[in-house]
C-alpha cells in the first residue's frame, strides 16, 4: 500500500513538474507527424458542441450523474458522496486537498489561479472502474483514444502519451504497448 502511494505521489509531482513546463508556451514541443495528419481541422470547440459538452468547462468528467471540470470550486467536490479526504501529501505548496473517490483522485489547488480559490485542478484514474466521459478507460487502445479524440486539439504528443487541450483543460493518456496505462486530466492555464 505504501508502495502504492508512493507511486501516485511521484506521479504527480512529474505531471504537475511537465505541466508548469508546458505552461512556458514553447512552440517547439513536439507534436508527431502521425498525430498531427490525425487531427482534424475542425476546432475543439465545434468538437464540444458537437458532443452537446459546454465549451468552457472544457473536459469534463462524470462522476454518479455530477459534472467534475477544471475550475471547478472545491466546495461542489465536497458536496458529493462517496470521498475520502486525504490531505497535503508532502507538497502543501502545490496540492492543498486531495479527495480519493472509488477509481480515481481529485485534487484541489490554489496554485494555479491567482486569485487563491480552491478549485479542481488535477482529476487522476487509479483504476478501469471509471472513464472519460467520452468513454475510454484504464487499459483501452492507443487506436480507440485516437478515434474519440479525433476533433480535439493536440497539444503534445510523443510515443508513450498524448495530451489533448479543450479550453482551461488538458486530457493526458499515457499508453505502455499500445494501451492506456494513466489517465490525467489538468488545469490548464495560458
Amino acid at each position: 500500500m505504501k508502495k502504492k502511494i508512493i507511486y501516485i505521489v511521484i506521479i504527480l509531482i512529474v505531471a504537475l513538474l511537465f505541466s508548469a513546463c508546458m505552461n512556458n508556451n514553447d512552440p517547439q514541443l513536439p507534436i508527431s507527424s502521425e498525430t498531427a495528419a490525425e487531427t482534424d481541422t475542425e476546432t475543439s470547440s465545434e468538437s464540444a458542441e458537437k458532443s452537446g459538452e459546454d465549451d468552457e468547462k472544457g473536459f469534463v468528467f462524470m462522476y454518479e450523474g455530477h459534472e467534475i471540470y477544471m475550475g471547478m470550486p472545491e466546495e461542489e467536490i465536497q458536496q458529493l458522496d462517496g470521498y475520502d479526504l486525504v490531505s497535503g501529501n508532502g507538497i502543501p505548496e502545490v496540492i492543498d486537498n486531495r479527495y480519493k473517490f472509488k477509481g480515481f483522485f481529485v485534487d484541489c489547488s490554489k496554485w494555479f489561479l491567482s486569485n487563491n480559490a480552491m478549485v479542481v485542478s488535477m482529476i487522476y484514474f487509479i483504476d478501469n472502474s471509471v472513464e472519460t466521459a467520452e468513454g475510454i478507460r484504464l487499459g483501452d487502445s492507443l487506436e480507440k483514444v485516437r478515434d474519440t479524440y479525433k476533433n480535439d486539439e493536440v497539444y503534445y504528443s510523443s510515443e508513450h502519451e498524448i495530451h489533448y487541450l479543450r479550453d482551461n483543460s488538458i486530457l493526458t493518456f499515457s499508453f505502455t504497448d499500445n494501451k492506456v496505462t494513466e489517465i490525467l486530466y489538468e488545469l490548464y492555464e495560458e
